[in-house]
């Protein structure tokens, strides 16, 4: 199941919201729980860091009415849990481009207005939200790299590849995965096209961000969690930032 968190400084409305992410948790019981609702701000990160959340599902309140607003608090949550996806809920749709500004992914914005419109555009996030990871689940299901060394034909999940690049040898590529290497003859323009989950940051590497650990902005250095690291063409600098900070482009 998907945890849930939910930051609203007004107690009615929080009330509000949890009852009907709750109806809903009763219809569809294998999908969501609610692992925290709270007022405070503070009480949210101190139990996403202490659990280790990750991949949750935000529901936030722009206007917190505290030290930080529900656009700070995003900010910090993303540091800790870098696939959770946030929907902000507001009386003030004029913040919204403030989440661009800043950089945040945001899954949805829900306007508070009558009950009725609340619990409406919850319940359509929610199935979204469940929709979305379910197609994100069979698409890794079936992507496969593909590859051919001698007389042996290879076919290794994606999500065992750490990043492809040309070899040094014309003509060939060589691959790094989490268990080791294999170079084979090939052409890395054709597995820019079939390896959609691989991302290109120079004419000659793709890398799987999954694998990623930091990124030497001034050096243009990708380091991988295994130790490895490669450098990226200027073009692609921007880009290798957002998706750092879990930003779709």
């Amino acid at each position: 199941m998907f945890p849930i968190l939910i930051c609203e400084d007004d107690s009615r409305q929080l009330e509000q919201i949890t009852q009907i992410i709750k109806q809903y948790c009763a219809i569809y019981q294998e999908r969501f729980e609610i692992a925290l609702a709270t007022s405070n701000s503070a009480e949210l990160l101190e139990y996403i860091n202490e659990y280790n959340i990750q991949g949750g599902t935000y529901y936030l309140d722009i206007d917190l009415g505290q030290e930080m607003n529900g656009i700070d608090l995003a900010d910090k949550i993303r540091t800790i849990d870098v696939t959770g996806k946030f929907t902000f809920i507001t009386t003030h749709e004029e913040m919204a481009p403030l989440t661009l500004k800043r950089k945040i992914e945001t899954f949805d914005f829900i306007e508070k207005n009558s009950s009725d419109h609340v619990k409406k555009q919850l319940m359509n996030n929610l199935e979204l939200v469940y929709n979305r990871f379910i197609q994100q689940q069979k698409r890794k299901a079936i992507t496969v790299v593909r590859f051919k060394v001698g007389n042996i034909c290879y076919k290794l999940p994606i999500d065992d590849v750490v990043y492809m690049t040309t070899s040094d040898k014309p003509h060939r590529l060589t691959l790094y995965t989490k268990r080791g290497k294999h170079e084979f003859y090939g052409k890395i323009s054709d597995y820019e096209e079939e390896c959609l989950e691989l991302t290109k940051v120079s004419q000659s590497t793709l890398v799987n961000f999954d694998y990623v650990d930091m990124f030497r902005v001034d050096k243009r250095m990708i380091v991988f969690t295994n130790g490895l690291y490669v450098e990226c063409s200027k073009r692609y600098v921007m880009e290798i930032k957002n998706k750092m900070q879990g930003i779709n482009i």
